[in-house]
């Protein structure tokens, strides 16, 4: 794909509320700069505009600005695409920044076997720290219209997840390069959806599975509640099981009682937590009982 960026100046975006029409360029980051410690090895995180030290790390950190590395990742976008909604996400204070990039115009539809039909969208995720601590990424994922459920795609070869560290040999122009010759496999995913859709599973065989995938209690008896709630739309099929997941990494509040608890010292990563659960939910989709259960289109055979 051409690296022709499709992104006009005035775009949705949103940041702690409501998509609303601004001008992307003008987008505000976390700005840092650095400064010597007391060690050798070491060196200071500072907030430029307050001068407020953030965290330590090693000198041979190369500092690639938030602004610098996300405007560089909309620029990479192709124009094929059409231009996204954006959200940006923040924790640590602004250390750890995500943007969500939503592809309306590239979408497909997934039938449920009760007669429901779903609109999935493409997107693009990008997400990053200033301290060391987060690699350079983007990933391909997908959000459901029904729910707003996002899901991973879990493309087996990796081809999907884009991977740099902040080292000194780090290239942003490179690595954005290679972004945009990634072949995106959206209508594959569709497909992968559609097929897990019309894979018939009894509510025994469900709970099975999920307790063979998830084996803490305090987690399974919750998600096969989520499971059984899901089937109401998706039938007892493992579209109920995979939209009981993907709805855990989705959301952590009294709507599927997985609220996150706070961390010591009160820290300010909650969104940085949740956003981990899509790839806890990645490796549960990959485990070897949810496998078999996909390739064999029905768990019933493998339950006794």
């Amino acid at each position: 794909m051409t690296s022709t960026t499709a992104l006009k100046s005035k775009v949705s975006f949103a940041h702690d509320g409501e998509y609303q029409s601004a001008d992307v360029d003008n987008a505000t980051y976390l700005n840092v700069s650095t400064a010597p410690t007391l060690v050798p090895s070491k060196k200071y995180i500072v907030d430029t505009d307050t001068g407020e030290h953030l965290d330590i790390v090693g000198t041979k950190y190369k500092v690639t600005q938030h602004k610098d590395f996300f405007t560089g990742v909309r620029k990479s976008i192709p124009y094929q695409l059409g231009t996204p909604k954006i959200r940006a996400y923040t924790s640590r204070s602004g250390l750890w920044h995500l943007e969500n990039y939503t592809f309306e115009e590239v979408s497909g539809v997934v039938h449920s076997l009760l007669g429901g039909k779903t609109n999935y969208s493409l997107q693009v995720l990008a997400w990053r720290s200033l301290d060391g601590r987060t690699a350079n990424n983007v990933t391909t994922s997908i959000i459901s219209s029904w729910c707003m459920n996002e899901n991973l795609y879990g493309v087996q070869d990796g081809s999907e997840h884009h991977r740099a560290k902040n080292t000194k040999n780090y290239n942003l122009a490179q690595y954005l390069r290679d972004i945009s010759e990634n072949a995106i496999v959206f209508k594959r995913v569709i497909d992968e959806q559609q097929r897990l859709a019309n894979a018939v599973i009894s509510e025994s065989a469900r709970k099975n599975l999920i307790k063979a995938i998830i084996p803490q209690d305090r987690i399974n008896g919750r998600m096969i509640e989520l499971a059984n709630q899901n089937a109401e739309y998706w039938g007892n099929t493992l579209a109920s099981v995979s939209n009981a997941f993907t709805n855990y990494a989705t959301y952590a509040d009294e709507r599927n009682g997985f609220s996150l608890n706070s961390t010591g010292g009160n820290l300010d990563n909650k969104v940085e937590r949740l956003f981990d659960r899509k790839f806890q939910v990645r490796d549960w989709m990959q485990s070897t009982p949810w496998v078999d259960a996909v390739s064999n289109g029905s768990y019933q055979q493998l339950v006794a």
